[in-house]
């Protein structure tokens, strides 16, 4: 939930890349709707159960390393 409000612009230019990277990977396999279209399960949560702890390593990585360069800036 920490993520959520976090949008594109609020990044300098030269992290926006990674941090669209990150939230394609966060978001890749979109909500689960139930049966009258309301949101059942949210798109981060229904990827963190499907990807592979390789993948969810990769993006715990990327948001440390944006963490970091940001606290460099």
């Amino acid at each position: 939930m920490k993520l959520h409000p976090l949008h594109e612009q609020d990044f300098p230019l030269d992290l926006r890349q990674d941090w669209l990277w990150v939230v394609q990977q966060l978001t890749r396999y979109g909500p689960v709707l139930n049966y009258k279209g309301d949101i059942w399960i949210g798109s981060i949560q229904n990827t963190m159960n499907k990807i592979q702890n390789k993948t969810g390593t990769k993006i715990a990585k990327k948001i440390y390393a944006l963490n970091c360069k940001l606290n460099n800036a």
